[in-house]
């Protein structure tokens, strides 16, 4: 709750900052995250509002690719929220374009981990998977143990979704334990704690 405060501060900081200097660049990225606040915070949200607060930032934003990035991947969010899984996508892969020309490895593992989230939600087993190790794959460039541990966390959720088959199931416990082995090597003993409680709970 503390981190909440703090981080309701910084944002009115900066937006008082942005409008006495009048920068618009700014001012547009605090709506995002004002947005974002909602998003995670507030119930009987209305997404598509949202979305439509968030576009206003566009032409701003579009300036330079990470924060074209930025925005698209909260829309992209705020579709997933609204269970509107190939339209998440979507944006995703907008904001993956964007991050590509800004070079930023980790918000692109980002973006593929969450497109692998809502094909999964969308009941595409295969093709979250295949999303999830390109998320890999870019954590592994970022050198990224965190962002690893989680990917390799959710191959081991998607895996045991339904009614998954027994080469699923010892896959997933692999994943499971990897995850739990890159967790404690990065300091993340409670994150490798869940993931091995997950492998454990795995029976063969």
């Amino acid at each position: 709750k503390q981190n909440l405060v703090n981080a309701k501060n910084i944002l009115h900081q900066a937006e008082t900052w942005a409008t006495q200097s009048n920068n618009k660049e700014l001012l547009a990225l605090c709506s995002l995250y004002k947005i974002r606040f909602n998003l995670l915070f507030e119930k009987n949200l209305v997404i598509s509002n949202l979305i439509q607060q968030a576009e206003k930032n566009r032409s701003i934003l579009q300036k330079r690719p990470y924060n074209l990035g930025t925005l698209d991947f909260l829309i992209g969010d705020l579709y997933k929220g609204d269970k509107k899984y190939s339209m998440a996508e979507k944006y995703y892969k907008r904001a993956i374009r964007s991050f590509e020309k800004s070079q930023n490895l980790s918000e692109l593992a980002l973006c593929w981990y969450h497109i692998g989230q809502v094909r999964s939600l969308g009941g595409n087993k295969k093709e979250a998977l295949d999303a999830i190790k390109n998320a890999i794959s870019y954590d592994r460039k970022a050198e990224n143990s965190y962002g690893l541990g989680l990917d390799y966390y959710i191959l081991g959720i998607i895996l045991t979704k339904g009614s998954p088959s027994l080469p699923d199931k010892t896959m997933a416990k692999n994943y499971f334990l990897q995850s739990a082995i890159i967790f404690d090597s990065a300091g993340f003993i409670d994150l490798g704690e869940r993931s091995r409680l997950q492998a454990n709970s795995i029976n063969l």
